[in-house]
């Protein structure tokens, strides 16, 4: 008799549960270099606590009972501030990460008591080379469950930081409600190149709602019955014209009425330095999943010259496949956004002002059928040379200039739905009362995301 033997191969890290202290994740998935910053989180050193606003922040060491671990840092932070910066710790370590290498950041956390009114604490996380450049290998939110949790983020470095030598961890406490949190045991693991980062394990997304039973979805499945269904009659007849009793019916959907969008790069749909097959399978998943786009880059005043042939490719595309288009952006206040080399707004600030309206006038007519929406003014928090130069009234111009019945007006910023900064959204919201309050003609808000 023949015996058929099947043997099962089962990779190592499918049996691995998922680490719930800092060894077992240590055993499961060894780092070639080990910073462990716990020392320096339970001493409470100056440098930590560097730049913090008088009585913005208390911290202080507490014992732990049932965990990895024997004692937490316990922070209150009385008065957050408006901005996500305003408040924050800082550990250093001396260490050059190069392109490719993936590495984790791991540590413990639970909240204590919050102000919030939907009961959750919440903080901005950055891991980054220790430079001015705002960029870092790794900036996570971090919304926290009531019981002590062991936080797991992993990261690749995309970043050359060009030598270097050193990194700084911070944690920002800022723009949120007053809170206290504790945190413990606060490592960084390096891999170098041996593990992947989709190998590495992560720690489960959290936001407040997030239950299945969260009170506020069944607002939503409500509001989503009454705004955007409606009663559907089907009378089906035959080649006769009389009605066909008890007929069958498969519909399908062929596309959203409900505006479904992403910013896209032109240069993956068009030009010569983007394969057949490239532009076909991003072609593909946008018409799977938009019903409107945005070309990212290829309408700004400083670069729409150089990309004006991708773009009137993708143009092309999207009228022929039903799609509409988002038009980004027609001022976007800073003198870096100007074209190389343009300079009225140093020599003549009245000519200027002039030649702005002029630019809206050009840019809206250029593809008179193209696009439907349009960005009037782009981030007025960080960008606002152009009304510092010219005045604040300056922008009801530009509103008034774009006003067209053929596409909708846009106001647009980002960093409004996240990022905990009120300071933002308070000018934010200052801008689109002026608008309202001084009748400029403008058909939306935009909350920009990537």
């Amino acid at each position: 008799m023949k015996y058929l033997i099947a043997i099962l191969t089962v990779t190592t890290s499918c049996l691995c549960a998922t680490p719930t202290s800092i060894e077992e994740l240590k055993q499961q998935f060894p780092p070639s270099k080990e910073f462990d910053h716990t020392p320096e989180m339970l001493s409470i050193s100056q440098k930590m606590l560097e730049g913090i606003p008088q009585g913005a922040l208390s911290a202080h060491v507490d014992e732990v009972q049932g965990q990895p671990f024997q004692k937490a840092l316990t922070l209150d932070i009385k008065k957050p501030g408006d901005s996500p910066w305003a408040v924050r710790i800082k550990f250093h370590e001396q260490h050059t990460w190069k392109p490719g290498e993936t590495g984790m950041l791991a540590f413990f956390s639970r909240p204590l008591a919050t102000q919030n009114p939907y009961g959750s604490s919440s903080l901005l996380i950055q891991y980054r080379p220790e430079w001015k450049d705002w960029r870092g290998h790794l900036q996570r939110d971090l919304f926290l469950t009531k019981k002590w949790k062991l936080i797991m983020f992993p990261f690749e470095v995309k970043l050359d930081a060009k030598g270097t030598p050193s990194c700084v961890i911070q944690f920002f406490f800022g723009g949120v409600a007053p809170q206290t949190i504790q945190l413990a045991d606060l490592h960084v693991f390096s891999y170098g190149t041996k593990t992947p980062l989709a190998k590495l394990p992560q720690s489960d997304t959290y936001y407040p709602g997030i239950e299945p039973d969260a009170p506020w979805r069944k607002q939503a499945r409500e509001r989503i019955r009454k705004i955007r269904t409606a009663k559907l009659q089907l009378t089906i007849k035959d080649a006769q014209g009389k009605p066909i009793p008890n007929a069958k019916v498969h519909i399908k959907l062929k596309r959203h009425k409900f505006g479904f969008g992403a910013a896209v790069r032109s240069e993956e749909m068009a030009g010569k330095q983007t394969s057949q097959q490239r532009k076909k399978q991003y072609a593909q998943i946008l018409n799977r999943t938009c019903s409107k786009i945005t070309p990212t880059n290829a309408m700004k005043w400083r670069l729409y010259p150089s990309m004006k042939n991708k773009l009137e490719e993708l143009l092309d595309w999207c009228q022929k496949n039903d799609i509409t288009v988002r038009g980004h952006v027609l001022i976007w206040p800073g003198f870096a956004r100007l074209p190389d080399g343009y300079n009225l707004h140093k020599k003549d600030p009245a000519a200027f002002r002039k030649d702005l309206v002029k630019h809206i006038k050009e840019y809206t007519s250029l593809y008179p059928d193209a696009f439907k929406e349009w960005d009037v003014m782009n981030e007025p928090y960080t960008e606002h040379e152009f009304m510092d130069l010219l005045g604040k009234e300056v922008v009801l111009e530009w509103f008034r200039a774009a006003h067209s019945p053929k596409y909708l007006s846009y106001i647009n910023d980002y960093g409004i739905l996240t990022g905990n900064n009120a300071e933002h959204v308070k000018n934010y919201h200052g801008w689109i009362k002026y608008l309202i309050e001084n009748n400029a003609p403008f058909d939306g808000i935009g909350f920009q995301g990537h």
